[in-house]
């Protein structure tokens, strides 16, 4: 046959125009792993028990959103699954932006063998090969895995069962872990983003060697349709595997983190209000008050007004008392100020105080929208304080 393009040194044919290779890299996982904080983490599940995340709006693909993937899984322990179930997924595909135009084309699937992650690629050659790409393909992704991704719910994965659908074939059941939501978590406001690059130099203080970004990968795949070889598709490989990698390490950092979650907060390397948030979804109450708490002595206002809000709902009137007390001024600081003033204390003179506050930092801001609801606020207490309370 043809000779091979340069860049398939060291993969071998599994089908026509479908090629494979294996790649190893240290493992970073610990043996078992709580898929929990994983999960899309909704506001019912922050306001609510840890069982409120099965419940409520879907996610595009079906799921409740905020569920726990893995939720239903048998592990060796309980409730956490066994690191080797875990299979670590990425594509690389002709476009970004989805459609049953976009043909995935390079996929790297890594899993836990001997405590090393070993990676298998799978390269679709030519288009008329996709159904054998899809069906090796398939075969590293059994039912009952735990597919692991890094915004897969939205793109990997749909894109994967279209291109099932199209060539007449079933999508496969597994569950599905998505590491994005965690990583927005606990890094996002620290770093300014979330990207998988992004946090791997500054998370996990790894630099790749040669590389080329993700947008530029589809112009490599088409150039090398045109002209049977491209000097930067072995990059583009190796980009698809050391994102595997780098998310098998993203999810072993994420893990630990929730492990110890006071002493990574300590450490300053994570959203501390991120991660109190993440553990109250858990169920973990006093682990999450306590660094909620930390974080709005830091001056974080959102913080103090999930607790503030959250203590309403309970009754704890004098845990609530502390962290009003605690708010940094500002509009909703301000209104929250109020709302407990008027209802929990019945002082309506205090109540009046604060929404005049809020009516300042509305017209401050340029909040125009925020007007109409504090002037309405303000006429009920001038009512009632006629009225002599």
């Amino acid at each position: 046959g043809e000779a091979s393009p340069s860049f398939l040194a060291g993969w071998s044919r599994v089908a026509d125009l479908v090629w494979e290779r294996e790649l190893r890299f240290p493992s970073h996982l610990p043996p078992f792993l709580d898929p929990r904080p994983f999960a899309a983490i909704s506001r019912k599940a922050v306001r609510g028990s840890p069982d409120a995340a099965m419940s409520g709006a879907r996610s595009a693909d079906g799921t409740p959103e905020g569920t726990p993937p893995g939720a239903g899984l048998t592990g060796e322990a309980d409730g956490l699954l066994p690191a080797e179930s875990l299979r670590f997924f990425d594509l690389e595909t002709t476009g970004l932006s989805g459609g049953s135009g976009t043909v995935a084309f390079l996929a790297a699937v890594g899993r836990i063998e001997a405590g090393e992650l070993a990676v298998r690629q799978l390269f679709l050659a030519d288009y008329p090969g996709e159904e054998a790409w899809l069906e090796a393909l398939l075969s590293l992704l059994p039912e009952g895995s735990v597919v692991t991704t890094y915004n897969g719910r939205a793109f990997d994965l749909p894109l994967l069962r279209t291109r099932l659908v199209m060539n007449g074939m079933r999508p496969p059941a597994f569950a599905e872990i998505d590491a994005l939501f965690v990583a927005r978590m606990l890094w996002r406001r620290i770093h300014g983003g979330a990207s998988l690059g992004l946090l791997e130099r500054r998370v996990l203080d790894l630099e790749r060697g040669l590389d080329v970004p993700g947008s530029a990968i589809p112009d490599i795949w088409f150039s090398y349709l045109r002209e049977g070889d491209h000097p930067l598709m072995a990059a583009a490989m190796a980009h698809n595997a050391e994102d595997v990698s780098g998310l098998e390490r993203l999810a072993a950092r994420a893990a630990r983190i929730f492990e110890e979650p006071r002493a990574w907060a300590a450490s300053g390397a994570v959203d501390r209000a991120g991660l109190g948030r993440g553990l109250l979804a858990l169920g973990r109450s006093a682990e999450g008050e306590e660094l909620l708490e930390a974080a709005l002595g830091e001056g974080d206002a959102a913080a103090g007004l999930l607790l503030s809000r959250r203590y309403r709902r309970e009754g704890r009137l004098e845990d609530r008392r502390r962290v009003v007390g605690m708010l940094p001024e500002g509009l909703e600081s301000c209104v929250e100020r109020a709302k407990f003033h008027e209802h929990a204390l019945k002082d309506f003179g205090a109540a009046l105080e604060w929404t005049d506050r809020a009516v300042s930092c509305a017209r401050e801001g340029g909040e125009r929208e925020a007007l109409e609801p504090l002037e309405a606020r303000r006429a009920r207490l001038l009512r009632k304080l006629e009225r002599g309370g």
